[in-house]
């Protein structure tokens, strides 16, 4: 959940700060979601001037406020960004958010930039950070930013501050720093507001108390303020029990630490609520947020929504979610209280509780908050459905993250392993994105097991099976074109995933050099793509049209299809799935084609990052895709960057030889490059040197380069010495240049 609320423990000046009103309608949500604007600014807020100085006088591009929750950190930075002269824009991040296309489509949704461009789904980071650019100068708030850990997700973090203008800031409001802050701060500099600076002053304290209706002499301020360490929420808290009892809190009773402030709500708030209203709170404790019907179905009452909306009214600890009042939280510091009460005098109930949770999110159609009840209830077979039912969608959405790390949670389980259904999705996915090792292990399993089960997308185990067989091609053409006909069969009569099958008989028609029936399946599962919503099945079928329009010259088709394959991939955000790499090829096929040297460069460099994912769990796009590229370089003289990729593509033949017409596609393609190989400064590097070098112009470290080719940075770094020295040269610069020079490098 969100902290925002904890943030808000302080009575300042009323206003709405300056902000960027979104216009984007993402997933349903209305243009004034509440995750995308800051917290309101109240009647009677105590100003936080201090923090506020602090934060102005932060001239650099990153600015990062972390305390742990109650310190204000919302309420301070809302208070700021009212006061500038810049606009702003805020989003408020949720777990699920660490997910590269989640966090692009929130950060969108509040910079309204697609909407000016009337293209809202066609998110990618570079464009969402020309948008950032385009509007300098803004600040970007990105509040409960430690939610985010995933190395990718942090990656669009890195391309956004790429983005940012020259006046400036992103903003990241959390209760730890993110991951890569040690490295953005030596990179970009980054201002650091942390405990310290958010603790209430002397001045601020006195101003909560009378705000209170306390009177206190500047002892039992300074007092307070030492025992509570300037903890805005215990302070404020305790300034509201004295109002209560008619006198000033005894300041020495209040400690800085959780155990004493939890003695505290519990003594001096709970105490006056009846057993019956204690039992309520700490059961409605396991929900992050709660409704009426909520909390009647998972406490098996009724008139819950008239006790929240009457808790809501009397004190602070209760907070509406919503303008209509139908959804609340708890204070986090009062739910953190009874939450731990409950799992200390009744932690049977908790799975309960939970199991509860879980069934009426999902009958109520929040799937996702059901599976977080679901793992915290310990309840593995409705976590097992769940992710069942929503993994392949959510993976064709482009949450590719997502996905993963459920299924990497209940594999830890061994809930996969018990499950050949969940076997047979995981080997599924797991194959799309080029993890060889683990879909060849997974898929042995799957494919070994048997099952009555009926699959979401009322399919049997059986038809996941053969769709399986059909990606992982270990049998060559033949088996695979049968592989696919009898997942076309077995699969659900509305499953999505036909059209993938369609689109494997298209594969292994193409693989025997039928290519007139090849097309037939391609033009069929693009179509029934566009009716079930399979985005990738026909992203990729349309792509295969437009390589086969290449292979006969035929241009116009090429480019028609080539602009489709394209928008359908980033309005699916899918140009870093492995699966769009066949879009990437035959862009950069076209482009060359065109002349257009910058698409060509920036397609090809696309295909760079996927290359270490095509792999041989995908054989026949793994192999295809390269030689689609290297012919095209050879045809244009880059014949070095060609070898390379020839020899990726006898990487993959030698773990999956039977791939039809395209092994003998790379045995004449070999031997049209080494005709043409006559560049005899060539005969002075190794093989490994060769391969090293097209990589060396790029922005890649030694590190990065290892990583790509499946060496030690050590290794690498061995290789780069030992061209510089036959080069000539003592630099990488150098050594470019040079290369450039022999004509071992396109220029």
């Amino acid at each position: 959940m969100v902290e925002r609320g904890a943030e808000r423990t302080e009575p300042a000046a009323t206003g709405r700060p300056r902000q960027l009103h979104p216009r984007v309608r993402l997933a349903g949500r209305p243009p004034d979601d509440p995750r995308l604007t800051a917290p309101p600014l109240r009647q009677g807020l105590v100003s936080r001037d201090a923090v506020c100085s602090r934060l102005e006088s932060a001239r650099v591009p990153i600015v990062s406020v972390v305390a742990a929750p109650g310190y204000g950190k919302s309420t301070a930075v809302a208070q700021w960004v009212a006061r500038l002269d810049r606009p702003h824009a805020w989003v408020t991040l949720v777990a699920d958010d660490d997910d590269p296309a989640t966090l692009l489509s929130w950060v969108a949704a509040a910079l309204a930039g697609e909407a000016a461009t009337g293209a809202p789904g066609r998110l990618s980071p570079r464009r969402v950070a020309r948008t950032l650019r385009q509007l300098d100068p803004v600040v970007l708030v990105l509040d409960d930013a430690h939610v985010l850990h995933d190395t990718a997700t942090l990656g669009v973090l890195d391309v956004l501050i790429a983005g940012l203008g020259p006046a400036s800031q992103l903003v990241l409001v959390g209760r730890s720093e993110v991951p890569s802050l040690g490295r953005l701060r030596l990179q970009h500099g980054v201002a650091d507001v942390l405990a310290d600076d958010l603790a209430l002053t002397e001045a601020e304290g006195q101003a909560v108390l009378s705000y209170a209706g306390v009177t206190a002499g500047p002892q039992d301020v300074r007092t307070l303020l030492e025992r509570t360490e300037g903890w805005p929420a215990a302070f404020y808290l305790a300034a509201t029990a004295a109002r209560r009892g008619g006198g000033f809190f005894d300041a020495t009773a209040v400690n800085g630490d959780n155990r004493v402030l939890a003695s505290y709500l519990h003594a001096e708030v709970m105490a006056t609520f009846d057993t019956e209203l204690v039992a309520f709170l700490r059961r409605s404790s396991v929900l992050r947020r709660m409704s009426g019907p909520l909390c009647d179905a998972v406490l098996q009452r009724s008139g819950s929504g008239d006790l929240l909306e009457r808790l809501c009214t009397a004190n602070l600890l209760v907070l509406p979610m919503d303008a209509d009042r139908q959804w609340y939280r708890y204070h986090p510091l009062l739910r953190g209280l009874l939450l731990a009460e409950l799992e200390r005098d009744d932690p049977a109930a908790l799975p309960q509780l939970r199991a509860r949770a879980a069934r009426w999110t999902h009958e109520h159609g929040d799937p996702l908050v059901a599976l977080d009840y679901a793992w915290e209830a310990g309840e593995d077979d409705v976590a097992a459905a769940l992710v069942l039912a929503l993994g392949q969608p959510l993976w064709a959405a482009g949450k590719a993250v997502t996905a993963q790390r459920w299924f990497d949670r209940l594999a830890s389980r061994g809930v996969v392993e018990r499950r050949p259904e969940l076997a047979a999705m995981w080997a599924y996915l797991l194959t799309l994105n080029g993890r060889a090792a683990e879909a060849d292990r997974w898929a042995d399993r799957a494919l070994a097991a048997t099952s009555d089960r009926v699959l979401p997308d009322g399919s049997t185990l059986a038809a996941w099976q053969a769709l399986v067989r059909s990606l992982l091609c270990r049998d060559g053409p033949a088996a695979m074109l049968d592989d696919a006909q009898e997942a076309l069969r077995r699969l659900g009569g509305t499953s999505p995933l036909q059209a993938t099958a369609l689109l494997q008989g298209g594969i292994a028609a193409l693989l025997a050099g039928a290519d007139q029936q090849a097309a037939e399946a391609f033009a069929d599962a693009a179509e029934l793509g566009a009716e079930r919503n399979a985005v990738v099945a026909r992203q990729v079928a349309i792509a295969e049209l437009g390589l086969l329009a290449v292979e006969g010259r035929d241009w116009p088709a090429a480019r028609q299809h080539r602009d489709l394959a394209v928008a359908l991939t980033r309005e699916g955000r899918l140009e870093a799935y492995p699966t769009s790499a066949s879009v990437h090829a035959l862009d950069a096929r076209v482009a060359r084609h065109d002349g257009d040297v910058e698409a060509y460069r920036a397609a090809v460099g696309v295909l760079a990052e996927l290359r270490p994912q095509l792999t041989h769990s995908l054989p026949h796009l793994s192999v295809q895709v390269r030689l689609v590229v290297a012919e095209g370089m050879i045809a244009a003289g880059e014949r070095i960057p060609a070898a390379v990729l020839l020899d990726e593509a006898d990487a993959v033949l030698r773990r999956r030889p039977d791939v039809g017409v395209l092994a003998e596609r790379a045995t004449a393609l070999r031997v049209q490059l080494a005709d043409g190989l006559q560049n005899p400064a060539l005969t002075m590097l190794t093989a490994a040197e060769v391969r090293l070098l097209p990589l060396l112009p790029t922005h890649l470290s030694f590190r990065a380069i290892g990583e790509r080719l499946y060496l030690s940075p050590h290794t690498i770094k061995s290789q780069a010495l030992s061209t510089y020295r036959k080069l000539g040269v003592s630099s990488r610069s150098e050594a470019v240049a040079r290369a450039r020079e022999l004509g071992l490098l396109d220029h």
